[in-house]
């Protein structure tokens, strides 16, 4: 099975918004092309979650 998925672009926000309420500063995932179903979707929010679920940042 080929992966779909040609570029991912992540961006940093200084502030987010959610149904117009700033959420605060965070980081943006962009996947290309754009996913169509739900379970890609899903898909993809769980593949970010398990790859960030266990990592420690080390302050420089």
């Amino acid at each position: 099975m080929e992966n779909i998925i040609k570029k991912v672009r992540v961006f940093e926000s200084k502030s987010n918004y959610h149904n117009g309420e700033d959420i605060g500063s965070g980081f943006a995932v962009i996947v290309d092309p754009l996913l169509t179903t739900g379970h890609q979707k899903w898909q993809v929010a769980q593949a970010i979650r398990y790859a960030l679920e266990n990592l420690v940042l080390e302050d420089e």
